[in-house]
């Protein structure tokens, strides 16, 4: 399995720790190259709770084919203030695998 690195970010809403930390979040990918499933995933959130559950929505799903899934997921598991930055962030990582596969192909 060959993996690339994916990095996507958001803005966080300003009343919560991590907007103080890092103004924005980050939502970091290993992604097989090919196939585009979530190797591993890091999130730039302060609570290691928040980073477990987040990882657990994520992680061992299709960046591509189920990214409904991970967004159900996301609204099922997570009830932090930062959901709506992780699930943009998540979206564009998404375009940005499938700009890759695209310019690859080429």
């Amino acid at each position: 399995m060959s993996t690339i690195f994916i990095a996507a970010y958001a803005h966080l809403p300003h009343d919560i720790t991590a907007y103080e930390l890092y103004k924005v979040l980050g939502l970091f990918l290993e992604v097989d190259e090919e196939s585009g499933l979530i190797v591993d995933v890091e999130v730039s959130l302060t609570s290691k709770i928040a980073q477990r559950i987040l990882s657990e929505c994520i992680k061992g799903k299709n960046l591509v084919s189920e990214i409904d899934v991970i967004k159900k997921e996301l609204y099922r598991k997570y009830h932090g203030e930062a959901r709506g930055a992780v699930i943009s962030a998540l979206n564009a990582a998404r375009q940005r695998y499938i700009d890759r596969k695209k310019i690859v192909a080429e």
